[in-house]
């Protein structure tokens, strides 16, 4: 009993000095966070919207020195087309998103609430306007946001702006766990050899409805313009046209069967055939389902 009474005064006493010890700092601040999104570049964010997943976003600060926040605070913004005269970000190809491609959820105020560090604002992309312009596909369009004022004692000088570059990718964009079976044949039509091929095959957005597939049959492409891309078109019927890129137009790319998506397995069916230069060809029945993506840098296992 004793040894009991003396645990507990003990944990009194740590309780008592850790309540001192964790104290809010004199001043507070309000910031943009350091997150790039895998743009590289210090103030500069990438961000990726999804069509058919909601065509919404969130920019917020960061509210530093209150560990316990107790009441509501604030921070004022503009948008701030100069922040695009900078020559580093010129050079980087990044244009000004035209005003009519996005509404704010506030348009001049970042609130954070009580019990939060956090203050947002939702930026919803025009599904028309945004979707339709063939820049959104890239890293191109940007909102640049400047704090101009707060309820708190100051501004981070180093973080009070933020240059959010959004695109777009299409539910079909990420990883997928490919199998096939793949039999090759010598130009006068016979059977060399037929094998089971298990890979993984990455799907980009081109468009709206259509990805670049770093593959076909049981050929994966190892550099960035590769003579084994193949272009698929997911029609609103949710048939497959499968096509050569520029890249791969030696490799032709003829549909032997159908061709179809299903959206509730996130599943592509295809059968076809890819003939070389020499005419010889292989043919492939491939089952490819999707495994992932990774978007603005975090690794999206479900959507």
């Amino acid at each position: 009993m004793k040894k009991l009474l003396i645990i507990v005064c003990l944990a009194c006493v740590l309780a008592s000095c850790y309540d001192e010890f964790r104290v809010d700092n004199p001043t507070s601040a309000v910031a943009f966070s350091t997150a790039d999104g895998g743009s590289g570049v210090v103030g500069v964010l990438h961000r990726s919207v999804v069509k058919d997943e909601g065509l919404k976003l969130e920019a917020g600060i960061y509210l530093a020195g209150i560990l316990d926040n107790r009441k509501d605070r604030w921070a004022d913004f503009v948008v701030d087309p100069s922040l695009m005269d900078n020559a580093a970000i010129k050079k980087l190809g990044y244009e000004l998103m035209p005003a009519s491609y996005y509404t704010l959820s506030n348009p001049s105020r970042f609130e954070i609430k009580s019990g939060s560090t956090l203050g947002k604002v939702t930026i919803v992309l025009d599904s028309v306007k945004f979707l339709s312009d063939p820049k959104a596909v890239k890293n191109i369009y940007a909102i640049p946001f400047r704090l101009t004022a707060t309820s708190e004692d100051s501004i981070l000088a180093t973080q009070n702006t933020k240059i959010i570059v959004v695109k777009y990718i299409n539910h079909f964009s990420g990883f997928y766990d490919q199998t096939s079976v793949v039999t090759s044949f010598s130009a006068d039509g016979v059977q060399k050899s037929k094998a089971n091929v298990k890979n993984v095959l990455t799907f980009t957005t081109l468009s709206l409805d259509t990805v670049v597939a770093n593959g076909m049959v049981n050929m994966i492409n190892t550099t960035k313009i590769s003579a084994y891309e193949m272009k698929l078109v997911v029609n609103p019927d949710k048939s497959v046209k499968i096509s050569n890129t520029a890249a791969s137009a030696a490799n032709v790319i003829v549909p032997t069967g159908s061709n179809t998506y299903d959206p509730k397995t996130s599943t592509f069916v295809l059968n076809y055939k890819v003939v070389s230069a020499n005419n010889s060809y292989q043919t492939a029945s491939t089952t490819l389902v999707w495994r992932n993506r990774i978007r603005d840098g975090i690794n999206e296992w479900r959507r």
